[in-house]
């Protein structure tokens, strides 16, 4: 009895604990928390889920009578079991048996309170549908038996199971003597959420009878109420559905399914839905509802598809089945209408991925579930996105197989047929979609009559154009404007074998009308006039326009064209208008840089299938020298045509550029066995192996392609690199022992003999022999003793072949000079040479070309050749001839600071040099194009493989460079420019170069030039360059010299760098008047002087007039004569007044008749010079 004392107490204080002490803190209260866990709490919740208060109530006094019955007759009835004696007593009822009554009753009392908390917090839940169903299951032992059964279904998504429970909880309720509508309305309510996603079920009906009952149980319940008002939004009930809104909103105001209806059934839509709050809008009902307003009522244009709000849930649950419900179909509806159908390729958009990726994770979750397939329409709309999704060929036709045992749902079969076709046209099924076509000629649908038209346009198939001209007339539908292009287009296509259907009756729009049959007589006939398109481009839909700027763009009326179709384009979204957009710029020098721009964001945004914009923009982008996108652009290319020659290249020279050794590395055995018969490509092939260093196998290449084409392009190619380092060691590697195809120089009969050894040849026999081996040959049974000299490789032998084909004239770019041509004429070889290489003629253009120069008529840049444009700028700006230059103090009032500097390849040679040499740095930055730092990199990579470049002793002098080891010292000079270029620039492209025209045939360095002032167009920017002609010829541009940038700067070192100029040869810097004095004193001693170029900065710097002075008057002064004292005074004058005015000289020589401290025949000096040179005085 003492066991099931303490059970009772145990239960007894563990129903008071539950009373008063929350769930999640009850725990603190037992001194094993895991009792409470694994025994208490599951005790509990069994009482309150499983039984009913009846059930207590009845076990209750069953344990009662029980427990005192038996004490009572024990009590009374004592039996003596030895003797067998039974007798009664009077014993009082015992103490013990009366606690664990009190206890039981404790029990039984804290489970009635227990049940009356939980009745109370579900009255209050009770105004939803389960609410009252889990409220009414309390009191019914039989459907509190099932409840467990049905939510375990509703969570594993078992919905046919759930609502088989549901049928059995409604059959149980219907056969109470006491209807309860409430309960029954509830039960159809529950039904109708599970019906939804059955697809045998018809959820309307069950949510109709569900609010009839409720209305019948005289009350109101919001979930009941929200669908009804959905299930009628459509029908015609609108002043019973507002009602119903009404009394949901004054119930519950932020109800989004109420404030929908409002919206959709208001007069004004417009002024409605502005005035929901923002909170509402945001709801997935509000959503759902609106999505089906926008597809029913396209006429209410301030709404689109695309103002739904999608918001995908992280799970997928019974509870937001509604909201997946609307994901799935608010994204496959803007799928669906977004764009045309047929798009010529990879429709790959951002809806398309999401779309995809939607479905994809609902696959997923609803794996294994009633609703895994409640959708059919969601594996059609998946294998769609797919297809768009891949490349693979194989994979595309095995997706059209698995599209083609989809079954659609009724309302979208026609969408999946689109789309069907649309993966038949796009895979090139061109037959089979014609007969899907056919199978649907009965179908009276203008969207399928337009495929007809589509497969015409893809096809260039008249009996397709025929056809869909004959099924319009046959279904006797007129067509919206929306789908006019496919129609025009075959206009264009077709032109006079559509003549016969010119008068049609095709479109609904009058105005469309007039479109087509203009276009058609057009392309019929060619008659042309400008007011005409003008007129009818006024008044034309947008969908038709497009076909006017295209008849415009044909007539060469680019601007009139450009007016209409521009307007009609997005960035970067394809679609017939940017297709004739694109079209009419396409070649037009001044769009260039637009129509590249155009075409990369076309690609960005998934546009990749057109080979035609790929190329175009690929040889842009190369153009503009934009590296970034060339690569983007070739790598697609190259994924896309692995097998073509031309591709390959391009996108190893992108390698190359871009110092991917690696992976070039791995296409090295395929070069070397293509078969190429390009010698353009070849010689490409061939650069390219040399520039990442794969001397040997580069060799081979051009080895293999020599024997095979003979071209003598490409033998030229051999002898420009068999001398250079790294190719001439391979050439001239003399081996130990002869192998098969090797060149042997040997000895036979006392005669040298050289020549290619092969098995079966008759000098077979050397093979395997070393040098100096002596080998009998047997020639036709002349047996002859041959001593080997020397061994070499193949390559030697096709050296010399190619020696001898160049002394005999083949080469029609290279020729060899004998010592008979140099001995030519009057014998001077030095002479003859000059003549027979042009050089005196060359001579005289130089010259003519510096006196240009000097007077700012040439640009600098013009001097440059192209591919040696950087070894001319450093002879010129180091070496010893004239840079001239704009005095610095023209630029005093420039604010230099707010302006970003543009550098070219001058001012990057010079800052660089400067920055070695004197330490210069510099707070900002300089911008320098692309092509200009691509240049100096493939310099770079030149002068690592071919012969070291030449360079004076001056220019290694001033720049105090020093020879490293197996480095040039331009290969030095490279790597340091492009070092501080890294550390000091910004890098951009130049797309406006795009606009200016280079003729190949004429390549300068020009083209690079123009990408640094075209830099600075349209931007705070000036441009730092020593080429004072271009500062002579483009006046409008800000160009100023680095001399003056430093300057502006005021760098402590500037008075220094100016005399570092000077030496340098550079006209018209800042020098004083003491600098030309010892300059000289240098010329009078026989020392290096620039005492010329000194004068030459009288001349043209007006500020050096008064150190000109000066340093005349310090010559007269000097206390040693010398003869040319005269003469150099004289010069300094005639070169202070050359080019001046007369007024200028005027005021000259009165100002200096007052001037002190003159020699006295300072003033004689310099009227001599304006005597001599003939000059008027007024």
């Amino acid at each position: 009895m003492g066991i099931i004392f303490i059970v009772f107490l145990v239960l007894s204080l563990t129903s008071l604990i539950s009373l008063k002490i929350p769930e999640k803190s009850s725990s603190r209260f037992w001194l094993v928390a895991w009792t409470w866990r694994n025994i208490g709490k599951p005790y509990r919740n069994y009482l309150l889920q499983k039984v009913t208060t009846a059930k207590v109530i009845y076990r209750y006094f069953w344990v009662m009578g029980a427990i005192n019955a038996s004490t009572l007759i024990f009590n009374i009835f004592r039996v003596k079991v030895g003797d067998w004696v039974v007798e009664l007593s009077v014993d009082p009822v015992d103490n013990f048996v009366l606690v664990i009554d009190i206890l039981l009753t404790v029990v039984a009392v804290a489970y009635l309170l227990l049940q009356y908390f939980k009745t109370n917090n579900e009255d209050v839940a009770g105004t939803t549908a389960e609410g009252i169903l889990y409220a009414f299951a309390n009191k019914h032992d039989e459907i509190k038996e099932l409840l467990p059964l049905y939510q375990d279904s509703i969570e594993k998504l078992h919905l046919k199971e759930a609502y088989k429970h549901l049928v059995t909880i409604r059959k149980i309720v219907c056969k109470r003597a006491a209807t309860d509508y409430e309960l029954l309305a509830t039960i159809d309510y529950l039904m109708g959420k599970c019906s939804r996603f059955i697809k045998e079920n018809n959820e309307k009906d069950e949510f109709s009878r569900a609010f009839d009952e409720m209305e019948k149980a005289n009350a109101f319940l919001v979930d009941i109420v929200e669908e009804y008002i959905y299930i009628n939004i459509n029908r015609n009930k609108k002043t019973e559905v507002l009602d119903l809104c009404k009394r949901v909103l004054d119930r519950v105001p932020d109800n989004a399914l109420a404030y929908a209806a409002k919206v959709v059934l208001a007069e004004d839509v417009e002024k409605t839905y502005k005035e929901v709050p923002e909170s509402v809008l945001r709801k997935i009902d509000f959503q759902f509802v609106l999505m089906n307003y926008i597809l029913h009522h396209p006429e209410q244009e301030w709404l689109c598809i695309d103002d739904v709000r999608l918001d995908i849930p992280e799970d997928l649950t019974y509870d937001n089945l509604r909201q997946w419900s609307s994901c799935i179909s608010i994204s496959s509806t803007r799928l669906l209408r977004e764009g045309h159908y047929f798009y010529d390729g990879r429709k790959i958009t951002p809806i398309l991925n999401r779309v995809y990726d939607i479905i994809t994770r609902y696959k997923e979750l609803s794996k294994g579930t009633d609703i895994e397939n409640i959708y059919p329409d969601v594996e059609f709309i998946s294998l769609y996105c797919e297809f768009h999704l891949s490349d693979n060929q194989g994979k595309r036709t095995r997706i059209i197989a698995s599209m083609k045992d989809c079954e659609p749902s009724r309302e979208n079969t026609n969408s999946y047929t689109l789309m069907l076709l649309e993966m038949l046209l796009i895979n090139k099924n061109f037959e089979e979609a014609a007969h899907l076509l056919e199978e649907h000629k009965e179908c009276n649908d203008e969207m399928l009559a337009l495929v007809w038209f589509i497969l015409a346009t893809r096809t260039i198939d008249k009996q397709f154009v025929i056809k869909a001209f004959e099924h319009l007339k046959c279904i006797n539908i007129l067509l919206p404007d929306m789908h006019c292009q496919s129609v025009l287009t075959c206009a264009i296509i077709y032109g006079k074998d559509l003549k016969q259907y010119e008068h049609l009756k095709v479109f609904k729009n009058s105005i469309t009308q007039q479109v087509y049959e203009y276009a058609i007589s057009y392309f019929s006939t060619s008659t042309f006039d400008v007011e005409t398109i003008k007129c009818l481009a006024e008044k034309a839909p947008k969908e038709a326009k497009f076909i006017l700027a295209q008849i415009l763009g044909r007539e060469n009326c680019t601007d009139e064209a450009l007016k209409i179709i521009e307007p009609l384009t997005s960035d970067g979204v394809y679609s017939v208008e940017m297709g004739v957009y694109l079209n009419i710029i396409r070649g037009h020098e001044k769009y260039n840089d637009i129509y590249f721009d155009a075409l990369k964001r076309l690609r960005k945004n998934g546009v990749s299938h057109v080979d035609a914009f790929l190329e175009d923009e690929y040889f842009l982008a190369v153009s503009c020298n934009d590296l970034n996108d060339a690569g983007e652009v070739i790598c697609l290319l190259f994924d896309k045509y692995p097998d073509n020659n031309s591709v390959l290249c391009n996108y190893l020279n992108y390698l190359n550029l871009t110092q991917q050794h690696d992976k070039f590395s791995q296409y090295v055995d395929r070069i070397i066995n293509l078969v190429e018969d390009d010698n353009k490509l070849n010689s490409n092939f061939f650069n390219l192996l040399i520039l990442q260093g794969f001397y040997n196998d580069g060799l081979e290449f051009l080895y293999r392609t020599i024997s095979r084409t003979k071209s003598q392009e490409l033998k030229d190619l051999w002898f420009q690199y068999m001398h250079t380092p790294h190719i001439s060691p391979i050439i001239n590697e003399e081996k130990k022992f002869v192998e098969n195809g090797d060149f042997v120089v040997y000895e036979e009969n006392g005669q040298e003999k050289s020549e290619d050894v092969f098995n079966n040849s008759n000098t077979e026999k050397l093979i395997g022999h070393n040098v100096g081996d002596e080998v009998a040959l047997d020639r036709f049974g002349v047996i002859s003793k041959a001593k080997i000299r020397k061994i070499f490789n193949k390559y030697q032998s096709l050296t010399r072949q190619i020696y001898r084909s160049l002394q005999q004239g083949q080469s029609k770019s290279i020729r060899m000079l004998s010592l008979d041509d140099l001995k030519g004429g009057d014998g001077n070889i030095l002479t003859n040479l000059m003549m027979l290489s042009g050089g005196y003629d060359h001579k005289r253009q130089i010259d003519e070309w510096e006196k240009q120069y000097a007077r700012g008529e040439k640009m600098l840049i013009g001097s440059f050749g192209g591919h040696n444009a950087y070894e001319d700028c450093i002879d010129r700006l180091f070496g010893n001839k004239r840079i001239y230059c704009l005095p610095c103090q023209n630029y005093k009032n420039c604010p230099i600071t707010d302006y970003e500097c543009v550098l070219d390849i001058t001012s990057v040679a010079l800052l660089s040099m400067l920055s070695k040499l004197f330490g210069v740095t510099f707070d900002k930055k300089f911008v320098i194009p692309n092509g200009l730092q691509i240049y100096l990199q493939q310099c770079l990579q030149r002068e690592k493989v071919n012969m070291p470049t030449l360079i004076s002793s001056e220019v290694i002098d001033r720049l105090k460079l020093k020879k490293e080891k197996q480095k040039s010292y331009h290969l030095g000079l490279l790597e340091y420019i492009l070092e501080w270029i890294d550390k000091n620039c910004i890098i951009e492209v130049a797309t406006k170069r795009l606009n200016l025209n280079f003729k190949e045939s004429d390549y300068s360095f020009w083209g690079i030039q123009s990408e640094s002032m075209l830099l600075t167009i349209d931007k705070k920017r000036c441009m730092i360059s020593e080429d004072w002609g271009l500062m002579s010829k483009f006046e409008n541009f800000r160009i100023l010299n680095t001399e003056a940038y430093l300057y502006l700067l005021n760098v402590k070192d500037k008075a220094d760098i100016s005399k570092f100029l000077a030496d340098l040869h550079f006209v018209g810097v800042n020098v004083d008047s003491d600098y030309m004095v010892d300059q000289y004193s240098k010329k009078n001693r026989g020392l290096p002087n620039t005492f010329d170029e000194c004068l030459e900065s009288l001349r043209i710097n007006m500020y050096k007039i008064k150190d000109g002075l000066n340093l005349a008057n310090k010559i007269l002064n000097l206390t040693i004569k010398l003869p040319a004292d005269s003469l150099a005074v004289t010069n300094i004058f005639s070169k202070i007044l050359e080019d001046k005015s007369t007024e200028f000289r005027v005021d000259l020589i009165e100002q200096l008749k007052s001037q002190k401290g003159l020699h006295p025949d300072f003033m004689r000096y310099l009227m001599d010079t304006v005597k001599i040179d003939k000059l008027l005085l007024v």
